[in-house]
């Protein structure tokens, strides 16, 4: 189901590669706080998805059709990386990521409580227009001091280890705290990731470290 998002990965980091300039650095520091937000959002995704027919079933949606909606919705988001793909987004990327963070709080909160096809279908649709917000941001930072790839291989490392976790919890979570409490769980995530964002933007100084990788 994530396969889509991850292969994203790779294309949008490339793209953002070849419009900036290279030989910027990042120190270690703003490295583990992309990491942590990529984890954090990745995690988040995969645990909706998880339990997406227990909601699709509670909507009186059958299984045919939650799959339905859930891949087109998938397929959709991509809308969203047409934000960070432009230049002059760039210039906004805090206040962008924030906003998408915001985006999806919002629509985990909908998705959950959703009782129709459409709000659930919207739901998702928002939920991952954000997530491609987000994601080729931060993994655009890394390519420019990635001229050999080895960071964007270890972020979809970090992602796929989220991604695993966030799956094997969401069903102790759905028993522990139900079909509707659930849904705050993942949204504290997400506001858990605010601070590593702002951290993960900021550019190393004049002198520091040429590269960010040993």
């Amino acid at each position: 189901m994530l396969a889509p998002a991850i292969r994203g990965i790779g294309a949008f980091a490339s793209a953002q590669s070849s419009a900036r300039a290279r030989g910027h650095a990042l120190p270690w520091r703003p490295v583990v706080a992309i990491w942590v937000v990529t984890a954090l959002v990745y995690g988040v995704q995969a645990s909706q998805w998880a339990i997406a027919g227990f909601v699709g079933t509670r909507a009186g949606l059958s299984p045919t059709t939650v799959g339905v909606l859930l891949s087109v919705s998938s397929l959709l988001g991509f809308v969203g990386a047409a934000i960070p793909s432009h230049p002059a987004s760039h210039k906004h990327r805090l206040a962008l990521i924030w906003a998408a963070q915001f985006a999806m709080i919002a629509s985990i909160e909908w998705f959950f409580g959703a009782r129709s096809g459409s709000a659930y279908f919207l739901s998702q649709f928002v939920l991952n227009s954000a997530f491609f917000v987000i994601v080729p941001f931060l993994t655009g930072m890394l390519s420019d001091v990635d001229p050999d790839g080895s960071l964007v291989a270890r972020t979809l490392v970090v992602t796929f280890f989220a991604a695993g976790i966030g799956t094997a919890l969401s069903g102790a979570l759905l028993d522990r705290f139900g079909g509707t409490r659930v849904a705050h769980v993942p949204c504290v995530a997400v506001l858990a990731a605010t601070p590593f964002v702002q951290l993960a933007l900021r550019r190393a100084a004049p002198g520091a470290v040429a590269r960010a990788s040993p």
